[in-house]
């Protein structure tokens, strides 16, 4: 038979397997167990061996997780010009790289069955790849314009999930399958991807573009740019502006019950007195205001 734990974390089997070769066994698997007792026998701690089925995992050395910054959560939610406004406060070049390549460092806690933890810390995405993973051409266009927000920059958004910019705007164009205004949403998208598709030859892939946290992108200062600025700038020019307007998603449309309905095509013929007209009044009035000739109004008269 297997060896098993006791609850109270000692070490047993029943069967003729010897506390030595299950101390072998558990060394072999790294534990890091102690060479045991003068008598022979061992101990450990279950919270590390017990893995999942264990009292838990320590986290405490893992920092938390950093806030998104300012000007991602705006390029997320598509608001451009209070991202004109936070740039137009930043007048040193080396302060707006800085802030047009930010990202949110944060760390994926990887859970051991041996009951210990190996995490991963990483880069989330730039501005530029997040208005581009959810369509908002306008500021696409306008971050392009600028120079310095680097599309090379992959980021992890969550487990197992790895873009730059040229890759987010086609998982968003995925999303858009899913979504109830897919005609709206898609003409965002390729408009966003023809931008990208201008602008790609003039950038070459940064040396710290790599999705893992590193602090070398903020010590180095983002220096990665264009091999042509004015070549690449004419490049966007050439793609005609959409109407953003047109472009807005439209509210859905709403279904109302039946009596609803009903009362909103009895309220269409109203009096010129601001009054409900009557129902079968003629001249579209309501009874103080009918002058005639009405039926509806001359029978109430003859009442």
């Amino acid at each position: 038979m297997d060896p098993f734990f006791g609850f109270d974390g000692s070490f047993g089997s029943d069967s003729d397997v010897s506390e030595g070769e299950i101390f072998d066994f558990l060394r072999n698997l790294g534990e890091g167990l102690d060479d045991g007792d003068s008598d022979g026998s061992f101990d450990f701690d279950f919270d590390q061996i017990g893995g999942y089925g264990g009292f838990g995992y320590d986290t405490s050395h893992v920092p938390p997780d950093e806030r998104e910054p300012e000007i991602v959560r705006l390029a997320h939610a598509g608001f451009l010009t209070q991202i004109k406004e936070l740039v137009d406060k930043i007048k040193i070049e080396k302060d707006r790289r800085l802030l047009f390549n930010a990202s949110k460092r944060w760390t994926e806690v990887d859970y051991k069955m041996s009951g210990f933890t190996k995490e991963h810390e990483w880069n989330a995405l730039t501005p530029l790849a997040t208005a581009s993973r959810y369509g908002h051409v306008d500021i696409v266009r306008y971050l392009l314009e600028m120079g310095i927000a680097d599309p090379t920059l992959r980021g992890c958004p969550s487990d197992d999930v790895y873009f730059d910019t040229f890759t987010a705007v086609e998982d968003g164009l995925k999303m858009v399958v899913h979504s109830p205004i897919r005609e709206h949403k898609e003409k965002k998208f390729k408009q966003c991807k023809l931008l990208l598709d201008a602008i790609k030859p003039f950038w070459k892939q940064a040396e710290y573009s790599g999705p893992h946290y590193s602090t070398n992108r903020k010590t180095k200062g983002f220096p990665n740019c264009p091999t042509d600025m004015d070549g690449m700038r004419r490049a966007l020019a050439n793609i005609p502006v959409e109407d953003f307007e047109s472009l807005k998603d439209p509210e859905p449309e709403r279904k109302l019950p039946n009596n609803q309905k009903q009362k909103r095509k009895s309220s269409i013929s109203m009096c010129p007195c601001g009054s409900a007209s009557a129902k079968g009044c003629t001249k579209d009035a309501c009874g103080k205001c009918c002058e005639g000739p009405c039926e509806r109004h001359k029978k109430k008269q003859r009442r």
